[in-house]
């Protein structure tokens, strides 16, 4: 049985544009989220999705094949979290990737600082919720 959370996080999937996946391999002995994963990313029309995890490349192909090639998907690997889509333009993604990739417009990267305090992390977000 499926939990309503499960639920939630498939429908959730479903409707969205862009996913993120932070150091996840998909092993084939985590059946539940392997077919969560499955089942709602297939139902997309536009898929793209970011993988970041520091492995090497090859080897999350080999483990992503069944998600990336079954589906279609537009992907990424990054070894490297400021190398994403998210870093970059925090807040703000799946419109930054549309804009870029779809009309064609040159966009400017707002990237997360990498500050050595969470203060300076908490400023510089905080600037961003108030722009909303």
């Amino acid at each position: 049985m499926i939990s309503a959370s499960w639920k939630e996080l498939r429908s959730d999937l479903k409707a969205s544009f862009m996913v993120t996946v932070f150091g996840y391999g998909a092993p084939k002995s985590d059946t539940a989220a392997v077919d969560l994963l499955k089942n709602a990313l297939g139902y997309r029309p536009v898929n793209q999705i970011e993988i970041i995890d520091i492995r090497p490349e090859q080897e999350l192909r080999d483990l992503w094949d069944p998600f990336i090639e079954a589906h279609k998907y537009h992907y990424k690997i990054r070894a490297s979290f400021y190398d994403s889509w998210i870093a970059k333009h925090p807040r703000r993604t799946g419109e930054a990737f549309k804009l870029q990739n779809w009309d064609g417009e040159f966009i400017k990267t707002n990237s997360i600082p990498r500050p050595s305090k969470w203060e300076g992390l908490w400023k510089w977000f905080n600037v961003l919720l108030q722009e909303e």
